[in-house]
């Protein structure tokens, strides 16, 4: 079996971390695969030569006729037996690619964000009829699509939960290298610059626990991409005179490595397919506390080994904070849980075996 792997990003996201987990899942299993990306793709940076053939294209968009000449040239020479497409600007180059040439290989998508709205030309391209499997990342995401999909394409949908594995990253000391105090407690975040993030409900949270309710070892550090909206959020943490206990380090390589560092991981996102980075925290054994968005129901159990509150309630999310950090005790509690029952469904090998499955039953 041969798959050409199908990513447009030019940025490093959790959707890069799960085609690099899939990847080496499948080598293991004697899977021969290719990717098709851009040149700054960040995986390239990652792959070793004898992981997986690399095709790689200078930026076009994905609809100029550039491009689709290009990754046409790819599919027939290359003679997958599925095109696995990862991204949804991909998708659209795949769709125009094949209309215009016509392209022979089963087609596979990875649906991993929820759309913020759904224009007449992604109806056409998530209903498109060569398209022989979605598979999307958490049961809210096939919700969004259902919406759009057609009633006969509807059991074209599938559902494979994003994977995580432990691994064993130099511990981290961020005490010592921003000089906070021997009981400083930290509170970690990891997500892009995003809307779907909502890195304001994390900022309000963190101002109404240090400045309202006066916990002033509380300390902030928030890990991602800067945006466009990065200056209006600094200076929201400057209004609230949030300096001293908030801190945006931009992207971090490795940010998984951060975990061994936080006390307590606070995802405060409007809008998720997964997302990851709490499936992290649990297998890295740090309490989480988060919005009730994407496949946090499936992974949380409210008070049994985290809590989750509603989009944008800042007060709940940092009253659920406090509740962990006054109590030691339930903390340990939670991560044990938490690291069982993401070994027990969020596993690298779940998401392998799944997506393999998939493959085959095309």
């Amino acid at each position: 079996m041969k798959i050409l792997h199908v990513n447009g990003a030019r940025s490093w996201g959790g959707n890069e971390q799960q085609l690099l987990y899939l990847v080496r899942g499948l080598n293991s299993k004697g899977i021969e695969q290719a990717l098709f990306c851009y040149h700054k793709n960040p995986l390239l940076d990652i792959f070793k030569e004898d992981e997986i053939k690399i095709f790689n294209v200078a930026y076009k968009k994905p609809y100029s006729f550039d491009f689709l000449k290009k990754f046409s040239a790819v599919v027939k020479s290359y003679a997958p037996d599925i095109i696995h497409v990862h991204t949804g600007n991909f998708l659209t180059g795949y769709v125009l690619a094949d209309l215009f040439y016509g392209l022979a290989p089963k087609v596979v998508l990875s649906k991993k964000g929820i759309s913020r709205n759904m224009s007449f030309l992604s109806k056409f391209k998530y209903n498109y009829r060569k398209i022989d499997k979605i598979i999307c990342v958490s049961e809210r995401v096939k919700d969004d699509l259902e919406h759009v999909i057609s009633l006969k394409n509807k059991s074209k949908l599938e559902i494979v939960w994003d994977g995580v594995t432990w691994e064993n990253w130099e511990p981290i000391s961020l005490k010592s290298k921003y000089n906070l105090p021997e009981d400083a407690f930290i509170i970690g975040n990891i997500g892009n610059h995003t809307r779907s993030k909502d890195l304001k409900t994390l900022i309000n949270t963190a101002n109404y626990l240090i400045n309202k309710k006066g916990y002033k070892n509380l300390y902030f550090f928030q890990i991602g991409h800067f945006s466009g909206l990065t200056a209006e959020l600094k200076e929201l943490v400057n209004d609230l005179n949030l300096n001293s206990n908030f801190f945006m380090l931009g992207f971090q390589e490795n940010a998984s490595s951060y975990f061994s560092a936080f006390d307590l991981f606070l995802m405060s996102s409007k809008k998720e397919g997964g997302p990851t980075s709490v499936l992290e925290a649990m297998i890295y054994k740090t309490p989480v506390v988060s919005t009730n968005v994407g496949v946090i129901p499936y992974a949380i159990r409210q008070a049994e080994n985290g809590f989750y509150a509603e989009v944008e309630e800042y007060e709940d999310l940092g009253d659920y904070i406090e509740k962990l950090y006054e109590n030691e005790e339930l903390r340990e509690q939670f991560v044990e849980k938490s690291f069982h029952i993401c070994k027990e469904r969020f596993s690298v090998e779940c998401l392998v075996q799944k997506t393999l499955d998939i493959y085959q039953n095309v």
